[in-house]
């Protein structure tokens, strides 16, 4: 038998040419999410500025591997090298674990010669174990729905709470629309939501670019009880799967459980559809939300938060876990709505 000589794996950043090439490739690949499409740098780039490092791996001149970069420049803080920015996962998507591996080590020479406080992947698998060099965040897992084209076989695996929270919204004439149209409603109800959480919002601007960039596949829930907004959710389809990106439900109104309703009629919304799976988003293990979407009968998926250490000796306390965020979060929370749609925009930009 003749032996098989490999190439060695080389890297290119992705530009204009490669661009086809590499949407092909995560539209094809297993392990890819909705951020690995260019779609999603061209809006990061527009609404935020930030500068994107996409690392192209090549063996026998074709794409056997992909990491999404982008570099953050802090002010008085410095630099940070980050993967799936303003997402859950999104990491390295890859052929093999020598590509895996290959991609890791890029990725420490980048963060080096840009000179950064450190690099950060957001990966959907356990890729750690491969180096040791690189420290870990284990706490947050996403919450995957499995569907089917019957409605009726996901209705019987909910639990009987979800079940009844669904029927008591409709028989509370909890309604829901669908489109673009609602953007207005979905912002100012997300904005109050975050502002009550004491996180900075986004941009109206960034969710309209989401609406305009995936156009076809992302799309508004909003609920209504006579013609009142109390609940809102903004989805994405990629592959495969449907993501619920950002939601939100009217703290006045949670009796009437219109998330409940609006989680059902997304399931409803792809049953005749290629969709096979509803990722219901990240939640800390045991959290409020992470029993909620249990409800739904998903289960939970650990996501692997990696980071190389470049210019710190410890992974940046930038989660909700950190006791030290709470006084900043208990300010924010009671600044005017109005404060917050203008300040918002500028920190969550820094906030991967």
């Amino acid at each position: 038998m003749t032996p098989v000589i490999m190439e060695k794996i080389n890297f290119r950043l992705l530009n204009d040419e490669l661009q086809d090439e590499w949407n092909k490739y995560v539209i094809s690949s297993s392990s890819s999410s909705f951020i690995h499409h260019t779609a999603w740098k061209e809006i990061v780039e527009k609404i935020y500025g930030h500068k994107p490092y996409y690392l192209t791996a090549f063996e026998n001149k074709k794409i056997v591997g992909v990491l999404p970069l982008f570099l953050i420049s802090i002010p008085l803080l410095g630099k940070v090298l980050a993967s799936s920015i303003f997402g859950s996962y999104g990491g390295i998507c890859a052929d093999n674990i020598d590509v895996v591996k290959s991609l890791m080590n890029e990725g420490e020479n980048l963060a080096r010669s840009l000179d950064v406080r450190y690099l950060e992947i957001k990966n959907f698998e356990n890729y750690s174990l491969l180096n040791d060099k690189w420290d870990k965040y284990f706490n947050y897992y996403t919450l995957v729905l499995k569907l089917n084209k019957d409605p009726e076989v996901v209705w019987n695996n909910i639990t009987k709470k979800a079940r009844q929270n669904i029927r008591k919204a409709q028989n509370s004439n909890v309604k829901i629309v669908r489109g673009k149209e609602y953007i207005d409603e979905f912002y100012n109800l997300i904005a109050k939501n975050m502002r009550l959480l004491g996180t900075p919002v986004h941009s109206k601007k960034f969710y309209e670019a989401i609406l305009k960039k995936f156009n076809g596949d992302a799309e508004l829930f909003i609920a209504k009880l006579s013609d009142k907004t109390i609940s809102v959710a903004l989805t994405i389809k990629f592959g495969d799967f449907i993501f619920g990106y950002a939601n939100a439900a009217h703290p006045d109104y949670l009796t009437y459980k219109p998330n409940f309703l609006i989680y059902w009629e997304i399931i409803k919304s792809v049953a005749d559809s290629n969709i096979k799976f509803f990722d219901l988003g990240r939640s800390l293990l045991d959290s409020g939300t992470y029993s909620f979407k249990q409800n739904f009968g998903a289960y939970a998926v650990p996501l692997y938060y990696d980071y190389f250490l470049n210019r710190i000796k410890s992974i940046p306390a930038i989660n909700q876990e950190n006791k030290k965020l709470k006084l900043a979060t208990t300010i924010w929370s009671h600044l005017p709505l109005s404060v917050t749609k203008i300040i918002g925009p500028h920190l969550i930009k820094y906030v991967a």
